[in-house]
C-alpha cells in the first residue's frame, strides 16, 4: 500500500518542525525575582527553547541557596551579562537582594538549573565550561543531565533530511502520481 504525496508532505511538515525545534537554540530555565521585575518565580520549573541567537544560559544563586534569576544569553553580544566581570555581577546580586551570591553562565541545555558548589567557591570565572577546563583533573557531574539531541539532528541538513525521508517512503511503496 503506497502513501500519497499529501501524506508525505504532511509527514515532512511534522518532521521538519520537530527538527527546527530541536536545533532551534539553547534550552534554559527562566525566572526573574529582581525587585520591580514582572514576577516569574524562581527557580524556573521547565526548560524553554530560545531562538538561534541565544547560545548560553545564566543563573544567579544567593549564598543561602536561593535561585533568584535564570535566563538565556546571547554570548556573542558585547552587552550580555556573561561578558561582565564576576565581581561586578556579585555586586549586582548583593545590591538587589541584600545577600552575597554568584552568577554562572553556561552553554549546555538546562545548565542553569543551579550553581554547582565547587563553582560557587571560585569567583575567578563566569562560564562553567571555563571552570571545568581548569578543574579537569577530576570529573564532576553536570548540573543537568539531558540527552543532546541537537548534535545528532544537526548532522543532516534539512535538504538531506528530506531526501532521506523521501528515499525511505519510496522504498515503502510511495506513489508520487
Amino acid at each position: 500500500m503506497g502513501l500519497s504525496l499529501k501524506a508525505v508532505l504532511m509527514v515532512w511538515g511534522v518532521l521538519s518542525t520537530a527538527v527546527i525545534s530541536i536545533v532551534g537554540g539553547i534550552q534554559c530555565f527562566e525566572c526573574d525575582e529582581f525587585p520591580g521585575a514582572s514576577s516569574r518565580p524562581c527557580p524556573g520549573g521547565r526548560l524553554i527553547t530560545f531562538g538561534h541567537k541565544y547560545d548560553a544560559c545564566i543563573v544567579y544563586r544567593l549564598k543561602s541557596g536561593r535561585i533568584v534569576y535564570q535566563q538565556e544569553v546571547q554570548s556573542g553580544s558585547e552587552n550580555n551579562l556573561c561578558h561582565q566581570n564576576p565581581s561586578f555581577l556579585q555586586d549586582v546580586i548583593r545590591t538587589n537582594f541584600g545577600e552575597e551570591g554568584n552568577a554562572m553562565c553556561c552553554k549546555q541545555d538546562g545548565c542553569n538549573k543551579d550553581v554547582p558548589q565547587d563553582f560557587e567557591r571560585n569567583s575567578q570565572v563566569l562560564f562553567l565550561e571555563d571552570f571545568d577546563r581548569g578543574q579537569s583533573h577530576h570529573q564532576k557531574p553536570k548540573p543537568y543531565e539531558k540527552a543532546d539531541y541537537r548534535a545528532s539532528a544537526a548532522i543532516l541538513s534539512p535538504s538531506a533530511q528530506l531526501v532521506a525521508l523521501l528515499g525511505t517512503l519510496l522504498s515503502h511503496g510511495l506513489r508520487l502520481f
